[in-house]
This record gives C-alpha cells, sequence and structure tokens, in this order.
C-alpha cells in the first residue's frame, strides 16, 4: 500500500515494454497515492454506469481512451501528453478537446459521427494563437507551478525539473529570435482575421507586437482588447504602462490615478509595481513617495505597498528607507521572498555582509520555496564549518526547484563526509539519472563508477 513502490515497478515494467504489466501498477500507485487528482476506476465504473442507465446522456470517456483505465488497450500517457502528472501539455489538451468535440457530435446528431472532417493538432494551434512564443510562456507557468507541494516530493523530482529547465531555456533562445517572433505573429494575425471577436487572440498579438518593440502597436492592439471584453484594471495597467513608455507620462498617469481607487484591494496590490514604475520612469521620486505615503495612511496593513515604496526608495538613491520598508515587510510576512532578496542585495550592496548573513540563515524555515535562500545559506553553512547544516540547505534546494547535477554531486560529497552513505547513493542515482537524460555520456559513466565504489564500501 505504498505508492512510491508501485509507481517504481510500473517504470520499470514500462521500460521493459510490458505495458500490460506496467498500467497495473501504476493503478496501484493511483489507487495509494495519498493525494488524489482524479476518481479511481470504481468511481469510473460509476459514472459509466450512469451513462448506460440514461440513454440521453453521451458519455466522453478520457480515461479509457487515453489509456489510464484497466481496460485501456493502447499505450500509456506519459510525457507526449502531460506536463507532469496534473496538466496535460498541448497534444495532451488537444485529445482531450477532441474527444470532448466529438461527443458533442455524437450528442447533437444522435450518435452520427463523420459529419464534417476536424482540424488536426497543428491546424488546432494555428486557429487559436499557439506558437513557440506561447509554449515558453506555457512553460513558465508550469515552472512556478511545480514548485509548490506535492511535486517537490516526487520521486522523480530532480530530473523532472531538470528537463523542464532545459526546455524551457530552448524555447528562450527560439523566443529571442527575430524570425519566430515574425512568424508567431502572423500566424495569430491570420487566425485573429478569422474570428477578429476573440479577445485572447488579440492578447496573444498585443504580447507579441509589445515583443518586437513596437510599443506604439502595442498601444492599439490593448485598446483594442480593451473595446473586446468588460472592462478590466489589468488592461487599463497595461494602457497606462504603454502609454508611461512612448513619454505619453499624463496620459497614463490619469489612467492609473482613475483605475486604481475603483480596484478591490488584491487588484490594487496587483497595480501597485505599475505605479511604482510610472514614478521611476518619470523620476518623480518626491511625488512618488507622497502618493505611496497617502496610500499607506489609507490602508497600513498592506505589505505590497510597503515593499513598493521600498523600491521606490532604492530607485530613488536612498537605501536607508529601503531597508527600513523591506525589514518592516519582512517582519510582517516572513515568508516574503521579493522582501528577502531584495533586502539581502540592499545589505550586501552596503557592506553589511553579517547581517545579510544572518538574515538570510533566520529565514530558511520561513521560506521553503525560496531556492536563492538555500543555495546562499548552504554556502554560508559551509564556509562556516557546518556541513551537516549546509548539507540540509542543499537538500532544501533541491526539494525547492531545478538545481544543475553539480549541486546534487555537492549534496552526494556532504553527505557522504557525514557517514549518511545510503542518502549520498540517492543523490548520485538523481544526479546520475539527469546526466543521462542530458546525454553527458562521460559524467553518466563516472557517476556510476563513484556509486559502485560506494556500494562496495571503497
Amino acid at each position: 500500500q505504498y505508492a512510491d513502490t508501485a509507481f517504481m515497478l510500473g517504470s520499470l515494467e514500462w521500460r521493459a515494454g510490458r505495458t500490460a504489466e506496467a498500467r497495473t501498477q501504476f493503478l496501484v500507485a493511483q489507487q495509494w497515492d495519498a493525494l488524489r487528482f482524479r476518481p479511481d476506476p470504481r468511481l469510473n465504473e460509476r459514472a459509466r454506469a450512469v451513462a448506460r442507465e440514461n440513454p440521453p446522456v453521451t458519455l466522453v470517456d478520457a480515461a479509457l481512451e487515453l489509456g489510464s483505465d484497466p481496460a485501456a488497450q493502447g499505450g500509456i500517457p506519459g510525457r507526449e501528453l502531460l506536463f507532469e502528472h496534473v496538466h496535460p501539455d498541448w497534444e495532451g489538451n488537444y485529445r482531450i478537446a477532441r474527444l470532448m468535440a466529438e461527443g458533442v457530435e455524437r450528442a447533437l446528431f444522435t450518435g452520427q459521427t463523420g459529419r464534417g472532417s476536424w482540424l488536426d493538432s497543428a491546424a488546432t494551434a494555428a486557429a487559436t494563437g499557439y506558437t513557440a512564443t506561447e509554449r515558453y510562456d506555457v512553460l513558465q507557468r508550469i515552472a512556478l507551478i511545480t514548485r509548490n507541494l506535492p511535486f517537490p516530493n516526487q520521486l522523480t523530482y530532480a530530473e523532472d525539473q531538470a528537463r523542464l529547465v532545459r526546455e524551457t531555456a530552448r524555447f528562450a533562445a527560439i523566443r529571442r529570435q527575430p524570425e519566430t517572433l515574425r512568424q508567431a505573429l502572423e500566424v495569430v494575425r491570420i487566425a485573429a482575421a478569422q474570428d477578429p471577436e476573440n479577445p485572447d487572440l488579440a492578447k496573444i498579438e498585443l504580447q507579441l507586437t509589445d515583443d518586437t518593440g513596437d510599443t506604439a502597436g502595442a498601444l492599439e492592439r490593448v485598446r483594442q482588447v480593451r473595446r473586446l471584453q468588460p472592462a478590466h484594471f489589468a488592461l487599463a495597467t497595461d494602457e497606462a504602462i504603454k502609454l508611461a513608455r512612448l513619454g505619453r507620462f499624463d496620459e497614463a498617469e490619469k489612467i492609473l490615478l482613475a483605475t486604481y481607487p475603483a480596484c478591490t484591494p488584491r487588484e490594487q496590490a496587483m497595480m501597485t509595481p505599475a505605479v511604482a514604475d510610472f514614478y521611476t520612469r518619470t523620476k518623480r521620486y518626491t511625488e512618488g513617495r507622497r502618493w505611496f505615503d497617502q496610500a499607506l495612511a489609507r490602508d497600513p496593513r498592506s505589505l505590497t505597498l510597503q515593499f513598493f515604496r521600498g523600491r521606490l526608495a532604492q530607485n530613488a538613491g536612498d537605501p536607508v528607507a529601503a531597508e527600513t520598508d523591506y525589514r518592516a515587510v519582512l517582519g510582517a510576512d516572513p515568508t516574503n521572498e521579493a522582501a528577502l532578496e531584495d533586502l539581502v542585495a540592499r545589505l550586501h550592496a552596503q557592506g553589511k555582509t553579517k547581517d545579510a548573513e544572518e538574515i538570510s540563515l533566520g529565514h530558511t524555515v520561513p521560506q521553503p520555496g525560496n531556492q536563492a535562500n538555500h543555495f546562499r545559506a548552504a554556502q554560508i553553512l559551509e564556509a562556516r564549518g557546518q556541513p551537516a547544516e549546509a548539507t540540509q540547505a542543499l537538500i532544501a534546494a533541491t526539494r525547492s526547484g531545478p538545481v544543475p547535477v553539480a549541486s546534487k554531486l555537492r549534496t552526494a560529497n556532504l553527505l557522504y563526509g557525514l557517514q549518511r552513505r545510503q542518502e549520498a547513493l540517492d543523490h548520485l542515482a538523481d544526479a546520475w539519472r539527469m546526466s543521462r537524460d542530458e546525454g553527458d555520456a562521460e559524467i553518466s559513466a563516472s557517476i556510476r563508477l563513484l556509486i559502485g565504489r560506494i556500494q562496495a564500501g571503497k
């Protein structure tokens, strides 16, 4: 009844090409998983029974069709359909959407199908504006999601994160190419011409236009989006940002100051960076400080306002005021990663290294997902001759995001020095799988040799 064991057995069966046996083990892992994201086979069978007993109901059976049901005959869904075990990738979303569309067709036309041809995956991507540039944005969002539980506790987290980093870096490089942006913009403009009232396509065109450096064109696009959908503070803010970048400061200020008071507290918090950017861009620091002081007087518990008042002070060349605000934010909310990172940077810039180190070390527990701070803490602790504590910081870094093979090897080395051989082997195994995925045969071979030596007690 231990899900990880069943998952490992299923993975071995899958790699050996024994699909039926692998599916059985994966379903056992799903059954005993402590955190469920989907119904088990018994609940799916109840749904099927209800559909059979009520003929007007049309059932779209994605579990059976995509291979995650005991009765499925096809392959097992993997990374060709999913980012991880929860979120479908493009192809997974296309397959599910196609199944639903076909189900609607059967329901509307009493079981008849084939009345028209469906768009294939590539044509659907073009019609919805999904290009290489959009994939980069999706990968970034997946990276943020997988920093949080339950993902860091998964067996394959280190290699999954390393794979995600490689793919994100690849698409980041593709996205920077002017020709990629030009082609993506052409695809989206064709799609928008066929669906001119679609605000989502207009938003994609807006982003791409902005990315090409055409701020005036982006301003035109954001105004188009605002016409296509109900009023929204984020779009008003975006228009103000574009106006400020074009030097039309009076218009930008008018929109910002008219939009902010009508927003909810949450929306105001999301607008605050744009206000700080406006006063920084115009170098109206004194006036900006007055605006933040007045906003904080109305809402003294807003840590967002206090943080960005600190940012404004920092940009104005007032490190003391910036440090005061950052410390206040961190004191009220020890989990605030942005305040910690800015405060530590300020302290180092002022030569207050010891103070910066103590603050970093003091926030490793309140900020379990702050990988930068864990790496910083590990470096501090190792320099102080505290290998056990440095090891814990490195392990925490591994659980809070992607790490390079070198970090895994360093963790294993410290663990081995502490006589924690089995844990050292675990991290070496992660490093070996990561290096194998990266295609680095030389590093993989050297890690295998090291694993063998440790296992032999050498």
